[in-house]
Order: C-alpha cells, then sequence, then structure tokens
C-alpha cells in the first residue's frame, strides 16, 4: 500500500459516493498541514516506504454526548510520521483533539502526540504532531452514532505523512497509505454477507473489496 503511485488512485477503484470524496478531502487537508511546516520550490516529493497497520475496538462514549458510541483507534508505523488522515465510511460526529503516544510498555511519550482536528460532523480527521517509531503506538479515539457492532460495521482507512527539512533546508514531504485499519476488533462474527470484507483485501482475500454496493 505504499506510494509507487498516488495513494488517490488506488483508493479511487476501492471506495464509491461520500466515502471516495471524504477521502479526497481528507488527502487534500493532511497536504495543506505538511506544507504549512514549510515552502519549497520544487516538486513535491511523495516518494515513501513507510508502513503502518491498526486496528479499531470499542471505546467510550464522548462526555458531551453520552448517546454517542466511542471508536479507539490504535496505530503502529515502522518509520516516524508528523501526520495522518483517518477516513470514515461512518459519519464521525466528534473526536479526540489531543491524541497521546503510547510506549511498549503502555507509558506516554512526552514528546510525542497529535493534535486533531476535522469538519463535524464528517468522514475524516486530520492530525498533525510528532511519532518517532520504536515499536511506540498511536491511540487515540472518535465518535460515531452507530453501536461498533451492528452491520455494516466501521471499517476506517489511514493515510500517513512525514514533514522535515533536508541538509540544504528544503522541506521535504511523504506520504504513505492508504491502509485499511478494518473492522472493528471484538465484535460477534456475523452471517451479512459483506462480514469479514474490508476496502482493501489483506493477504489471501482475494474479490473481498467492499464497494459499498452490498447494501
Amino acid at each position: 500500500m505504499n506510494d509507487g503511485g498516488h495513494p488517490l488512485n488506488s483508493a479511487a477503484k476501492l471506495l464509491h459516493g461520500r466515502a471516495l470524496l471524504a477521502l479526497v478531502a481528507a488527502i487534500l487537508g493532511l497536504a495543506a498541514l505538511v506544507l504549512s511546516l514549510g515552502h519549497t520550490s520544487k516538486a513535491a516529493d511523495y516518494r515513501s516506504n513507510t508502513s503502518c497497520t491498526g486496528h479499531t475496538l470499542k471505546g467510550d462514549p464522548d462526555p458531551t454526548d453520552p448517546t454517542s458510541f466511542g471508536v479507539k483507534y490504535v496505530i503502529k508505523c515502522d518509520q516516524p510520521i508528523t501526520g495522518y488522515s483517518l477516513i470514515s465510511d461512518k459519519e464521525i460526529q466528534g473526536m479526540e483533539t489531543e491524541v497521546q503516544v503510547l510506549s511498549a510498555d503502555g507509558n506516554v511519550v512526552g514528546n510525542n502526540a497529535f493534535n486533531c482536528q476535522g469538519e463535524l460532523p464528517g468522514w475524516g480527521l486530520n492530525c498533525v504532531g510528532q511519532y518517532d517509531a520504536r515499536n511506540r503506538s498511536i491511540n487515540g479515539q472518535f465518535y460515531i452514532g452507530q453501536a461498533l457492532c451492528k452491520e455494516r460495521r466501521l471499517d476506517p482507512l489511514l493515510v500517513v505523512s512525514t514533514a522535515g527539512v533536508d541538509s540544504k533546508g528544503a522541506a521535504t514531504q511523504d506520504m504513505s497509505g492508504p491502509f485499511d485499519l478494518g473492522r472493528p476488533r471484538g465484535c460477534p462474527r456475523t452471517k451479512a454477507r459483506y462480514a469479514g470484507k474490508t476496502h482493501i483485501p489483506g493477504a489471501g482475500q482475494k474479490d473481498t473489496v467492499l464497494t459499498g454496493q452490498e447494501g
């Protein structure tokens, strides 16, 4: 899922309708965040071999709206990143704006964290900050209006970004993704015809791409 080409080209074949529009908006929003960190006269270099994995599970309701359903997400990448976007196929009603990074033993990493924002209600969130990899995990939460295990279940996509400055002082930009976080963990098995299917098929999951036309 890395950037051999533009991630948007792959995503366009996988998502339809509002989910595709949300992906476009989220990627453009993340690009704007990256560009705000510096300027360069050269064309942006989007080559990146960063690889990320993650999952979702049941979280806590929004303290300001106890009728909402919390979605906790956990992300790990094999290289440092400075920004990420999550694109949801369920409308996001709220989000944690301050996201912590935890070490492998579960302690908060003081110099790693993210600030998140996005249109609410909306279909994605954009976060900017610092993550140094080293087997650490990004731990955040957002809120939707549907129980997590209700079909069709949530299946968010992830796009990550790294911004910096090279030895000559020129701004550098890299993006990788999309990565599929999959359906929520901890939910009972279902016999729905799209059970186990994700937007981006994993290893051994041929012909299991959700197109938005399953009903």
